[in-house]
This record gives structure tokens, C-alpha cells and sequence, in this order.
């Protein structure tokens, strides 16, 4: 034990306070929030650029062009209750990519090096990074895209077997509603057969086969879901041909819409048939960033 060490063990003296601002505030909300600071903010978002492959389930194609072709800037707060909700999901999709406890050895993929950072190929995980040695290597997700139409970003991949390869997409959500949970959401069955069929279009980037028929989807709660419960659960999810000609289909007439050579619009698709049949009075038109310019081009285009 150093010299230092010993006196500081055999010290009686406490160190004289010093008072702060925040000292002066007794409530712990307040507190927090001077110390923490806010956490709102206002993200802003165009229609510029491609599909996101996770919203590709409700996508209102019209909405995305008329966005673009009015330079519609998006607009939406995220209060301090979302942003800490969205760190837990980030947390807990950086832990199982990351942490060897989860998957072991089955885990492959892309990984960074936060110290050269080079991006290792397509492997294992490895122990350290084989260019500078450093052991600050993490998972990177890989991102497949079919060039302005659309594009997305896989959590994970696993080998369940010799050779076969799955991908493996993480959703959190609230204790009660992992519980109750007994089939993956459609939405969510919906994104991982999205990233199934753009993996399937893109397999030329990865140097090993991926199935692109079976894949899973783990749910992690974000609470303790019970005593003596395991906390995930996953669902083997297999990509069917309905949906996938519906991906088919969504990206066929978007693509007929934009000009792939300047991104301009060149048309307009149709109205969602609930916003007509709602004559665009239902929550979904009345927020939506262009739905007065929505409905009235409808007007237009049915003189």
C-alpha cells in the first residue's frame, strides 16, 4: 500500500463542504433537473433521401412525397420521459451486441474499433482488434439498402447452425407488456421481413450466406418482469411472400414516384384510404406534417 494510500486510511479529518447552487434545492425532481439539465429536444427531419426500412409497415407514401416536393421540415419535440426511454432501448441493444454473456460464440457480424477505427469484416467476435490491438472493439450494425428507395440497419446476427445465419432484430417494451406477450407484433414481424428481403437483394455484401427466410425477434422488458422469469423472449418470425410482395409493391411505387436521377417528384400516389373515408379528420391526417396540402391536392385531382 503507497504511502498516499496510508494517509488517507489513517485521516480522522473530514474535508471542509463546500456549498453549490444546487444545495439550496430540496426537491429531487428539481434537483435532478439542475443537474441533469432538460434532456427535451427538437429533433427536425426532412423527406429528403431513402425509405426507413422500420417504418416501412405505415409508410404514407404520400405524405413522403408531397413532403419532398414541398420541402416540409418535420418538427417533434422529444420530452425528457421519451429521451430517457429511448437510452434504455439504445442500452439494452448495445449490451447484447456487445456483453459475451449474450449469444457467446453464435454472434457474428460487423465490429469497430474505437481506437484505429477500422472496421473489422464480417466475423466472430474477436477478442481484440487485429490492426492496433486495442480491445475497444465493438459491434457495428450492418446497413443494407437498395440505393434511394430505401434502407435500415440489422441489430444482430446469429449462427443457430453450421453455416446458417439469421438475422435477430431487439425491441424493448414495458414489463406488463412483455408479459401479456404472446406472439411477435405485426409491425415488428412486418420491419424484420423488410430487412430479410433487402439482406436477400444485398447478399453480395456479406462474404457468408444469410437465411432470409427465418429470423427472430427479442423482446427484452424494460422493467423486472416477475420473479423466477427469464427476461427475453423471442419468436421465430418466417418471411412469407404476401409480405414480402407487399415490400414489393411499396417500393415499386415509390420509386415510380421520385426521379432516381435528381430526387425530384414526379407524381403523386393516392390518399390512405382511411384519411378519404375519414375526410382527413381522424388523429392521423389532422398530425400529420402535410395534410392540408394533402387533401387538398385531392380536391384538385378529383374535379
Amino acid at each position: 500500500m503507497s504511502s498516499f494510500a496510508k494517509r488517507v486510511i489513517k485521516s480522522k479529518r473530514l474535508q471542509k463542504a463546500v456549498k453549490v447552487q444546487h444545495d439550496t434545492v430540496d426537491n429531487p425532481f428539481l434537483l435532478a433537473l439542475s443537474i441533469v439539465g432538460p434532456l427535451t429536444r427538437t429533433e427536425i427531419k426532412t423527406y429528403e433521401g431513402p425509405l426507413r426500412a422500420s417504418g416501412l409497415c405505415n409508410v404514407c407514401l404520400r405524405e413522403h412525397c408531397i413532403g419532398r416536393h414541398l420541402n416540409v421540415v418535420k418538427k417533434k419535440t422529444i420530452d425528457a420521459q421519451l429521451k430517457l426511454i429511448f437510452g434504455i432501448g439504445n442500452a439494452v441493444h448495445t449490451t447484447m451486441q456487445n456483453d459475451p454473456v449474450y449469444f457467446g460464440d453464435k454472434l457474428i457480424g460487423f465490429f469497430l474499433c474505437h481506437s484505429c477505427k477500422k472496421v473489422l469484416p464480417f466475423q466472430r467476435r474477436p477478442k481484440a482488434c487485429p490492426v492496433c490491438g486495442s480491445e475497444y472493439v465493438f459491434y457495428k450494425e450492418a446497413q443494407v439498402a437498395l440505393k434511394g428507395l430505401i434502407q435500415g440497419h440489422i441489430d444482430i446476427f446469429v449462427e443457430v447452425g453450421k453455416g446458417i445465419i439469421r438475422i435477430v432484430d431487439v425491441k424493448t417494451l414495458t414489463a406488463d407488456e412483455f408479459n401479456k406477450l404472446k406472439d411477435a407484433k405485426y409491425e415488428d414481424k412486418f420491419q424484420l421481413c423488410t430487412y430479410q428481403f433487402l439482406v436477400d437483394a444485398t447478399q453480395n455484401k456479406f462474404p457468408a450466406k444469410i437465411d432470409c427466410i427465418n429470423g427472430y425477434i427479442f423482446y427484452v422488458p424494460k422493467q423486472h418482469p416477475g420473479k423466477g422469469k427469464f427476461p427475453i423472449k423471442a419468436f421465430r418470425v418466417e418471411r412469407d411472400s404476401l409480405t414480402t410482395e407487399t415490400i414489393k409493391s411499396t417500393l415499386k411505387t415509390f420509386n415510380s414516384c421520385i426521379d432516381r436521377e435528381t430526387g425530384r417528384v414526379k407524381e403523386f400516389p393516392p390518399p390512405l384510404v382511411s384519411c378519404i373515408a375519414g375526410d382527413w379528420g381522424a388523429y392521423r391526417p389532422r398530425s400529420c406534417p402535410v395534410g392540408v396540402h394533402c387533401k387538398s391536392l385531392y380536391k384538385e385531382e378529383n374535379k
